[in-house]
């Protein structure tokens, strides 16, 4: 017998808030294995969820946080993770343009920014595991988290061009192949210790197809309109097919 939909999707949002409130993974993995055997248990009796947990799943999931330490080693790795991510994708896409070139304030922004999103994501992440609002409610809640990561780089980048700020580093031919590659191999490594290629999929699909019809000679005002909306097409097909696959694999 398998929990119900409600049921997994509670443990699912319950493993998502510890973790992102900087819970120890490990240990966070061994609760909910715990609380899955008490819920199937329960629900075998024809009991409901918070007859379990006695409380809301909101109040549940705070106390129990409150009640584990803080994994602060499991943050910093996270937090020098994420930024490695970004800066690299970043990287990747200006030295496949033959662009590595940076003003002081794109060296000390790029970091910023991403220092934001990352509270920005952890926080939401928080919200919707929490309050539990609608799949509409939730990918609006994300869609709006990041435009307005893309707005900052946009503005970050405007900015730069519009003060005319001199580049502080600029990389040479042979720099900009080593880090071409280095960029490539570190958001690999980063997929396969984090157990996603998500990011290698963003990457792909945002920088391949430029290149594609760079090459096949497509007129410019195609390839801009290509390049604004296929990327987002792809992600969010890879999204929908993903979520489909991890209900599939949890309902055998």
């Amino acid at each position: 017998m398998i929990l119900s939909e409600e049921s997994r999707e509670f443990v699912d949002h319950l493993r998502l808030y510890l973790l992102t409130s900087g819970r120890n993974e490990s240990e966070v993995e061994e609760i909910t294995e715990e609380l899955e055997d008490h819920l199937l248990e329960a629900e075998q009796e024809g009991k409901s969820t918070e007859h379990i947990t006695g409380k809301s799943p909101e109040e549940y999931m705070k106390e129990l946080a409150g009640e584990m330490p803080l994994d602060k080693k499991q943050i910093a790795g996270w937090i020098q993770g994420f930024i490695l991510g970004i800066v690299a994708f970043l990287l990747l896409g200006d030295a496949l343009e033959g662009e590595l070139s940076y003003s002081l304030l794109e060296l000390i922004g790029y970091p910023v920014i991403a220092l934001f999103y990352l509270g920005a994501i952890i926080l939401s992440f928080r919200y919707v595991s929490s309050k539990r609002p609608t799949k509409k409610k939730e990918f609006t809640f994300y869609a709006v988290i990041s435009s307005g990561f893309m707005l900052l780089f946009m503005g970050l980048i405007f900015m730069d061009q519009m003060l005319s700020i001199p580049p502080v580093w600029t990389a040479g031919a042979t720099a900009e192949g080593v880090i071409l590659v280095l960029s490539a191999l570190t958001l690999v490594a980063l997929a396969w210790k984090w157990k996603s290629f998500f990011l290698v999929f963003v990457a792909l699909v945002y920088y391949v197809p430029p290149l594609l019809m760079e090459a096949a000679g497509v007129q410019a005002d195609t390839s801009l309109m290509v390049e604004a909306f296929l990327p987002l097409g792809l992600i969010l097909l890879y999204i929908v097919i993903h979520t489909f696959m991890e209900k599939r694999k949890q309902t055998t």
